[in-house]
């Protein structure tokens, strides 16, 4: 039974949070690109937030570009380099950018752009580290997987993170660009994973995802991976990075799982880099690489694997678009 004191936590919580988002709200500088963007129906906004991510931008923008996207918003956390700079020379960017904390305002770094420039449109959040892949991606492209996905009435697709690591120690590494990191970091270790289906009771993130719907038969959500194996922790890497940005879609609910979507049954990889930021420098001296690891090739192998989940139906609509 709650008593005054409760109420008055919850208030206080509540004004905070107000008082948080008004400040973000200020804070915010329109830096380059239109503030109203014509972003057509069934292509996708990718959304990134990045802090000094100069040297990860020509790689980055080339991957998503061939597989078809356009239109890309870029949130700032105040770069020191020259960032803000390169992406101004490019087209179809759109930057903002708020030098407020990273840690105490990432999730309305992350919606702003949707919500400015993605509402009633497909928003691809991703990091600047990390490359997404799906089976058809080289035929069908985004546009195709998006097609795919209206047609049936999914409004979300998610992908599996998987953290790609050299063979050789971190810390015997050079500096290396991003370039050079994706011809280095080739491995990856999927062997210490738990999986819950969607709507298991069991499954840690239950709160949310009860919240949405599945395409039949659904998917699996997987936890742990090299965090566990390596660090011990048992963090999720399925997330939705793909989402239809409708009305009643709540993106920041969280960090994994937006609310209020329908996931499709296709999931794809996130192909994360980020063991080549310096950021990670607690992992140097622990070895990443062992016998356990498997060398990627191409995506394909993973829904082989069981890391995957790719219905035939998906499959008969790509063929069918190559034909």
């Amino acid at each position: 039974m709650s008593g005054p004191f409760d109420s008055l936590r919850r208030w206080g919580a509540r004004r905070a949070e107000r008082q948080r988002r008004a400040r973000f709200a200020q804070s915010v500088r329109h830096l380059h690109g239109p503030e109203a963007p014509e972003i057509p129906e069934g292509e996708a906004l990718v959304i990134t937030v990045l802090l000094n991510g100069a040297g990860y931008l020509e790689t980055f923008l080339n991957h998503y570009r061939r597989m078809g996207v356009r239109h890309f918003a870029f949130f700032d956390v105040g770069s020191t380099d020259d960032t803000v700079a390169r992406l101004a020379a490019e087209p179809g960017i759109y930057v903002d950018q708020s030098e407020l904390p990273l840690a105490e305002h990432l999730d309305l770094m992350r919606t702003y752009p949707a919500q400015a420039y993605g509402a009633d449109r497909w928003c691809l959040n991703v990091e600047v580290d990390e490359l997404l892949d799906f089976e058809g991606r080289k035929s069908i492209g985004i546009n195709g997987l998006i097609r795919y996905l209206e047609a049936t009435d999914a409004t979300a697709m998610a992908a599996q993170t998987l953290d790609l690591f050299p063979k050789t120690p971190l810390a015997e590494l050079p500096p290396m660009s991003f370039g050079e990191v994706l011809d280095t970091f080739l491995y990856y270790d999927m062997t210490t994973i738990k999986r819950f289906g969607y709507h298991d009771p069991a499954n840690p993130l239950s709160a949310y995802l009860e919240r949405n719907e599945t395409v039949e038969p659904g998917i699996d959500v997987l936890f742990g991976g090299l965090w566990a194996k390596v660090f011990g922790e048992s963090r999720c890497l399925t997330r939705h990075p793909l989402v239809f940005n409708g009305p009643e879609v709540q993106l920041d609910a969280h960090p994994n799982v937006p609310t209020g979507v329908r996931c499709g049954d296709v999931t794809g990889v996130l192909k994360s880099y980020r063991f080549a930021n310096l950021a990670l420098a607690r992992s140097a001296d622990r070895p990443l690489f062992s016998l356990d690891a498997r060398r990627w090739t191409r995506v394909e192998l993973l829904a082989r694997a069981g890391i995957l989940t790719v219905p035939d139906r998906y499959r008969a609509f790509f063929a069918e678009a190559e034909a």
